[in-house]
């Protein structure tokens, strides 16, 4: 949806009004000093991400390479999170500067990570009650935060919040 509440969907399908999927919480802003190193460029007209989603499994799993998609992305039709994206135009470069901008405010908005953390304890489990069914703090980050990497690739920001899939244990 837009800032005036109204959905950015204009000739696509009704399967899904907004660009914002996910259930989870990710971080609000980056870095800046990160941000300045992971500029996504432009290499003979064709947009080249400095760090490769192709590279990372949990990206790859809910899109595909295409090469005239904007951003050499599409969703998987068969992905359960991203399928009902997989009909809009990903070589519309209008379509996708609003899917973008809607990814990025979406980005923009999640709470931090702490208000978010004493959020799961007042309304459910502890933290600790959260390692002990996980196992390990990454795994319990990673569902309290669940990124779709794989969106960020097909919006042209997978650069943008690599800072966030490094904190949370998607990339190294």
């Amino acid at each position: 949806m837009n800032s005036a509440g109204t959905a950015i969907n204009a000739g696509m399908p009704a399967a899904a009004d907004s660009f914002t999927e996910e259930t989870e919480s990710e971080m609000e802003t980056e870095p800046e000093s990160f941000c300045e190193e992971t500029e996504s460029e432009l290499q003979d007209g064709v947009f080249v991400y400095v760090h490769d989603p192709r590279e990372n499994p949990e990206a790859m799993k809910d899109i595909i390479e295409n090469e005239d998609a904007v951003y050499g992305f599409s969703p998987d039709p068969e992905s359960p999170r991203l399928g009902p994206y997989a009909e809009y135009d990903w070589t519309d470069p209008e379509l996708v500067a609003a899917a973008q901008e809607e990814r990025r405010a979406y980005h923009e908005s999640m709470d931090s990570m702490t208000d978010i953390l004493y959020r799961i304890h007042e309304d459910g489990p502890t933290p600790d009650d959260l390692y002990e069914k996980y196992g390990s703090w990454t795994t319990v980050l990673q569902k309290a935060f669940s990124p779709n990497l794989g969106m960020d690739a097909c919006c042209g920001l997978y650069d943008e919040y690599y800072w966030l899939y490094i904190e949370l244990g998607y990339a190294e």
